[in-house]
This record gives C-alpha cells, sequence and structure tokens, in this order.
C-alpha cells in the first residue's frame, strides 16, 4: 500500500474525531420497552426504530477503518541525505490505535441499540396481536417479568 500523503492523514483524523461527537446515539436516545406485566392498550412508549443503532454501526465502521489507516500511513519512510528529517517515533500508530479502539464502544452502543428496538418491535406486535384478539400474545404481556 502507498504513502498516504500527511495532509489526508491529518483530514482523515480530523474526519474521525468529528464522528466521535455523533456517536454512542444508542444508549443515549434509544427508549426501551418498560418492564413488568402491561395491558394490550395504551400503545408501549419505546422506540422501534432502528436509526440510531446504523448510525452507531456507520460510525464505528469509519472509527476502525481511519484508525487502520492511520496506522498503517504512519510507517517511517527513509530520510533523503543532507535533509532535516522529524522522526515522531510512533505518534502516528497510536493516534490509530486510539481512532481504532475508539470504535469499540461505539460497537457496543450499536448491538445495545438492535437489542432494544428488536424487543420494543416485539413488545408492540404483541400490543397490537392482543388488541385483535390474539388471546397468547395477551399472556404474553400478562406474564411478562417484572
Amino acid at each position: 500500500m502507498g504513502r498516504v500523503p500527511d495532509r489526508v492523514r491529518l483530514t482523515a483524523v480530523a474526519a474521525a474525531l468529528a464522528i466521535l461527537t455523533v456517536t454512542g446515539c444508542s444508549w443515549l436516545r434509544v427508549k426501551k420497552a418498560p418492564a413488568g406485566p402491561m395491558d394490550a392498550t395504551p400503545p408501549v412508549d419505546c422506540t422501534s426504530r432502528v436509526d440510531e443503532p446504523v448510525i452507531d454501526t456507520i460510525a464505528a465502521v469509519l472509527l476502525v477503518g481511519v484508525g487502520i489507516l492511520v496506522i498503517d500511513s504512519s510507517k517511517p519512510k527513509p530520510c533523503p541525505t543532507g535533509e532535516l528529517c522529524l522522526d515522531f517515533h510512533g505518534v502516528g500508530e497510536v493516534a490509530g490505535g486510539v481512532l481504532a479502539a475508539s470504535g469499540i464502544p461505539v460497537l457496543f452502543s450499536a448491538g445495545y441499540g438492535y437489542v432494544k428496538t428488536a424487543d420494543c418491535r416485539e413488545l408492540k406486535e404483541a400490543q397490537l396481536q392482543c388488541a385483535s384478539g390474539v388471546e397468547a400474545s395477551c399472556r404474553t404481556l400478562k406474564e411478562r417479568k417484572p
């Protein structure tokens, strides 16, 4: 793989840091379904859409990808004779590692969001079926653990 110019690396790091400001959406914005027994009405108030987990997934992939790009492009290059070259002794590898590692909690946030939104959709479906007269769904709602 060819060497990535410093300007591109700096832009990638800045973009990754900007991505960090919109991550963790699932932990912050997904409203989980309430615990315990419930009736078919009123409809449960929880998050059933996967917008936040999808944003977290995309952000995590970008963070890990940019981190790997920074690590890969930070390999030392030879210094031509007679020129002054600065060597930052692995700063790029550390920065890339931090970026890649920052994607891990964002992936956990996405996983949390996917699980909680699936639970919400199941609960809303059970409520709808119970209201439509499906007795098994009503039983499922009444037997939910607190």
